[in-house]
């Protein structure tokens, strides 16, 4: 997609309206089903992605970053969940599908729409499920009425979402956080950062909390 003009969804959130922000909902799900569709031409290896994560929580520097107990817990969720990561056909990724990445505009009616995404240099292939937990890899940023039409839009372009996609996408999104925390240099605040949002993906996985429990303002 050509991007001709425009913000980042990061600050249509952050400085534009909410009902804003909440209007790109539906056209990120049909976006997103859209890249579903587009066919890879390189294999997609999870068992090898999940291999790699395995030894980083077990004996890495991400175990230590974390504790056991999470770690431990982040495990116990990728091993008993690898068949469902396995989700739909293998696909072209963006790789890293966070609102600075995504650019949106306003309309001469005053509507706001997706103009396109930057920054493809981590594109990648991968399953569906890649792109679902990089865009909701921090849940704080969403409430129910954002995730409930952005699948509506999903599914409206095509896609098809399991019932559980919003935590086995932030789930195989974990690889990322993990492999992140695995760095041997790695900055407080992105530490910070990647422990809370595993924090409260374990949290989930183990029923103690309500998704958006904790959502912030």
């Amino acid at each position: 997609m050509v991007v001709e003009r425009g913000i980042t969804l990061q600050q249509l959130r952050t400085h534009g309206p909410a009902d804003g922000f909440a209007s790109i909902a539906d056209q990120l799900g049909r976006l997103l089903a859209e890249l579903a569709r587009t066919d890879a031409t390189e294999p997609y290896e999870l068992t090898s992605i999940l291999e790699r994560t395995y030894t980083q929580l077990v004996d890495g520097r991400a175990r230590g970053r974390i504790g056991a107990a999470m770690a431990d817990a982040i495990y116990r969720g990728l091993t008993a969940r690898e068949p469902e990561l396995a989700f739909g056909a293998v696909c072209l990724a963006h790789g890293d599908l966070g609102h600075r990445n995504v650019i949106v505009h306003k309309t001469s009616l005053g509507a706001w729409e997706v103009s396109g995404l930057i920054d493809w240099e981590s594109t990648t292939t991968s399953s569906p499920l890649q792109d679902l937990g990089s865009l909701f890899r921090d849940l704080d940023r969403y409430d129910p009425a954002f995730v409930e039409s952005f699948a509506r839009g999903y599914r409206a372009a095509g896609g098809h979402l399991p019932d559980n996609w919003l935590l086995l996408g932030r789930l195989l999104d974990a690889t990322w956080l993990v492999d992140a925390l695995d760095d041997e240099r790695i900055v407080p605040a992105v530490l910070a950062d990647c422990r809370r949002m595993l924090t409260r993906l374990v949290a989930e996985m183990t029923g103690e909390a309500d998704p958006f429990a904790h959502r912030a303002g």
